[in-house]
C-alpha cells in the first residue's frame, strides 16, 4: 500500500507541474503524465484484479452453515495495533471444535481509537458468551465469527478501482489532446 501513496504524490506533483510549466517544457511534461497514467492503470488494474477474488470468496462464507458456540476468553492484544483476540469452541455433530479470531479489525486510525474499539468488542465478546458461529461444512474446523470482507479487502479493492479511473481519465485526456493536435 506505501507503494499505491507513492504514486498519488507523484501523480498529483507531476499534475502542478504541467500546470506550472512554461509552454516549450510542456512536451516532455505530457510524456511523463502519460506515462503516470499509464503505471496508475497497470497498478489500479492489478489491484483491482488481485483483491475481487477475496470479495466474492468472503461474501460466498456468508451462506456457511451456522451453529452456536461459546466465547472461551477475549483480551486486547498488540503494542500499536491495538485489536481484540477472542478464543471460542463450538460443536457440530457431538464434535468439539475451536477458533481464534480478531473479527477482522482494522489496523488503522488513532492509536486511542484503535483501543477503545478493541476494548468494546472485548466486553462485546466476554468469556461464557454464546455466539454464532459460521463454519466451512467441508472442513468444521475452519469457522468465522463474523463473516464478509475484511477492511483491507475493501481497501484495496475500491484503491485499485479509483487508481485505474484516474489513470484511465487520465490518459483519454492526453489521447483526446494529441488528436485535437493532429486535425
Amino acid at each position: 500500500m506505501q507503494s499505491i501513496n507513492v504514486l498519488t504524490i507523484l501523480f498529483f506533483l507531476s499534475l502542478i507541474i504541467a500546470i506550472l510549466a512554461k509552454p516549450e517544457q510542456r512536451p516532455a511534461i505530457h510524456r511523463n503524465i502519460f506515462i503516470i497514467a499509464v503505471i496508475l492503470i497497470l497498478v489500479g488494474g492489478s489491484l483491482f484484479y488481485a483483491y475481487c477474488p477475496a470479495l466474492e470468496k468472503a461474501f460466498s462464507k456468508r451462506s456457511w452453515p451456522i451453529t452456536t458456540g461459546q466465547i472461551d476468553s477475549s483480551q486486547v492484544v498488540g503494542d500499536r495495533a491495538f485489536r481484540p483476540l477472542l478464543h471460542y469452541h463450538y460443536y457440530i455433530n457431538g464434535e468439539k471444535y475451536s477458533g481464534m479470531t480478531d473479527l477482522h479489525v482494522p489496523g488503522f486510525g488513532g492509536r486511542m481509537n484503535r483501543l477503545d474499539a478493541a476494548e468494546k468488542l472485548v466486553k462485546l465478546y466476554h468469556p461464557g458468551k454464546e455466539i454464532t458461529i459460521h463454519h466451512n461444512p467441508e472442513n468444521p474446523e475452519i469457522s468465522l465469527i463474523r463473516t464478509g470482507p475484511s477492511y483491507t479487502d475493501y481497501l484495496a479493492t475500491g484503491t485499485g478501482a479509483i487508481l485505474f479511473l484516474i489513470g484511465t481519465v487520465i490518459f483519454l485526456m492526453r489521447m483526446i489532446q494529441k488528436v485535437k493536435k493532429s486535425n
